[in-house]
């Protein structure tokens, strides 16, 4: 059941990467969703889940966006493991 719910949260976290770069908010502004689905995530599921989450939804969104490879992974991680 663990497994299922890392899954189900690194699909969520692939939609909500995809969703943040193809769809302009109100107004033209970008909404920043993986952050709340890294504080669900820390709230739910263990440290494997969050390290995974940080890892694979820092690399999504950095591909996706002008940032750095890799430059999005140590925010993620600090939300996820301070909370």
């Amino acid at each position: 059941m663990i497994a299922f719910n890392t899954i189900i949260i690194l699909i969520a976290a692939y939609a909500v990467v995809f969703l943040q770069a193809a769809v302009n908010g109100f107004l033209g502004t970008q909404l920043d969703l993986l952050p709340a689905l890294m504080v669900y995530a820390s709230l739910t599921a263990g440290p494997l889940t969050i390290a995974t989450l940080a890892l694979c939804g820092g690399l999504w969104f950095d591909s996706l966006s002008a940032n750095p490879l890799g430059i999005t992974i140590l925010p993620l991680l600090a939300i996820g493991s301070v909370i």
